[in-house]
């Protein structure tokens, strides 16, 4: 399965339910239907981990909070909620794209939103990074950083190739050679 990976900069919380007037709990508004989280027991000295180790436990989680991410989503179509061998595989290919992109993880914590759009699940999974990525250092939201005060390049050494800001989180895609 293919899988795109983007670094994700979350601005909010999102919470798997939301709180009405007078502090019920209502489902959120966001179509979140759950947040679980996982444990990674790789090591990050593993070269050729066990797959089964990529996702471990599981319970329920009441937000991803706000913080740099590695993100991916998935749709589990008509079917239902995504099992845990199709979490465990985008678990692990994660894990391989972090060691491509050579991006360390903040903790072992994997934590996955399963929402319901359309009449079908999506689940996202959010895997938090440090606050370097490769050698550039994010020191605020890209979202309000112009282009003059990304990280230093020669000016022929890297282009913006999308970005794409909402009221959560903000993603900039960076061509660099």
């Amino acid at each position: 399965m293919n899988r795109v990976f983007h670094v994700l900069e979350l601005h909010r919380p999102i919470r798997a339910r939301d709180l009405a007037p007078g502090g019920t709990e209502v489902p959120a508004a966001d179509g979140t239907v759950s947040i679980r989280e996982y444990r990674s027991l790789v090591g990050p000295k593993e070269l050729e981990p066990d797959p089964a180790r990529h996702l471990a436990g599981g319970s329920d989680a009441a937000s991803i909070e706000p913080g740099l991410y590695l993100f991916t989503q998935g749709s589990s179509g008509a079917k239902g909620r995504p099992d845990d061998a199709e979490i465990r595989d985008d678990a692990e290919a994660m894990w391989l794209e972090s060691l491509w992109r050579d991006l360390e993880f903040k903790n072992d914590r994997i934590l996955v939103r399963i929402l319901s759009e359309d009449g079908a699940f999506v689940y996202q999974l959010f895997r938090e990074i440090t606050g370097s990525v490769g050698r550039c250092a994010y020191s605020r939201s890209v979202s309000t950083m112009k282009r003059s005060e990304l990280p230093r390049f020669s000016a022929s050494s890297f282009s913006i190739t999308k970005t794409m800001d909402f009221p959560d989180w903000s993603v900039m895609i960076l061509r660099i050679w």
